[in-house]
């Protein structure tokens, strides 16, 4: 299922930031290992790795300290709406910490 997901992803010019470890490349298919072989060689495959950290240290922020863990209705519709408005919220956290700047201590201030 991976591979299929894969090669979707080539057909439509986009480069997936699938991390490679031992697992995906000793598989018994040859097809598949030639497949993962060449995508680990590909010029973006590091750079897509450093995109892929970023993005899911800000899913694990969300799922840790703002409750994204599990959700609070049931549905498609209720998850997306709750998942849109946490990271909202998270988004607008962050604008407010780059406008105003890092929050001083109570201590450098006295």
């Amino acid at each position: 299922m991976v591979c299929d997901h894969y090669t979707w992803c080539g057909k439509h010019q986009i480069f997936p930031a699938i991390s490679l470890k031992k697992t995906r490349l000793t598989q018994k298919s040859a097809k598949h290992r030639a497949t993962w072989e060449a995508h680990k060689k590909a010029p973006f495959y590091k750079k897509a790795l450093a995109m892929r950290y970023n993005v899911e240290a800000k899913v694990g922020e969300a799922k840790t300290q703002h409750g994204l863990r599990t959700t609070r209705d049931l549905g498609r519709r209720k998850c997306l709406v709750q998942s849109v408005m946490t990271f909202l919220a998270m988004h607008l956290k962050r604008i407010l910490t780059l406008v105003q700047g890092p929050a001083r201590s109570l201590r450098a201030a006295a």
